[in-house]
């Protein structure tokens, strides 16, 4: 596995480990907010009106071009039963001949999350000449559509630039999530096949 690998690896470990049930998010929102600041991102805790936060940061290239943001949600389901773990220790199996981490979170969304954090270290230590435009991250939580909160850094370039629907608008960082459902059976993700 090389280095990208095992960071992602690593703070999908350190993310499982962190319990973040919708509304209960914000330490994992710390753990994100200082990843990517320590990255070299400008970044932005971004309050709602009931107490949470979510993450917004940007690293402007060493060249003019195009915005590419890539967003997932920080927040996890309660936890159910059918663990024969701590869902919130990932452990490592094989099963059938591959090796699976298994936690609460690990597939939905905090791998994602993983690999974003390990984007920023690594495009942190490349520095801006390495790319062009911006490369911007939000970490959000499962909302309802009608939450809005402080815009971003960077709103008002990305609400005009994007053609998609975009989680921005111009009446604030809107995060259209729909709500988790709920899991019968443990998380597994298996980090190997997709790092």
């Amino acid at each position: 596995m090389d280095e990208f690998a095992m960071r992602a690896l690593e703070h999908l470990k350190k993310l499982v480990s962190i319990p973040s049930a919708s509304g209960n998010e914000n330490e994992v929102a710390e753990y994100c907010y200082r990843t990517v600041e320590a990255a070299g991102f400008r970044a932005e805790k971004i309050p709602t009106d009931d107490g949470r936060f979510v993450v917004y940061a940007e690293m402007q290239g060493g060249r003019p071009g195009k915005t590419l943001l890539f967003s997932g949600h920080i927040d996890t389901v309660p936890v159910v039963g059918g663990w024969d773990t701590d869902p919130h220790t990932a452990v490592l199996k094989n099963v059938g001949g591959e090796e699976r981490l298994y936690g609460l979170g690990a597939s939905d969304m905090k791998s994602g999350i993983a690999l974003m954090l390990a984007l920023a270290e690594y495009m942190g230590g490349k520095g801006p000449d390495a790319f062009s435009g911006v490369l911007s991250m939000a970490f959000t939580s499962v909302y309802l559509a009608s939450k809005s909160i402080t815009p971003p850094l960077s709103l008002p370039r990305l609400s005009r630039t994007s053609r998609s629907r975009s989680a921005f608008t111009s009446a604030g960082l809107r995060v259209w999530e729909s709500l988790a459902r709920k899991r019968t059976e443990p998380e597994a993700f298996t980090p190997l096949r997709m790092l």
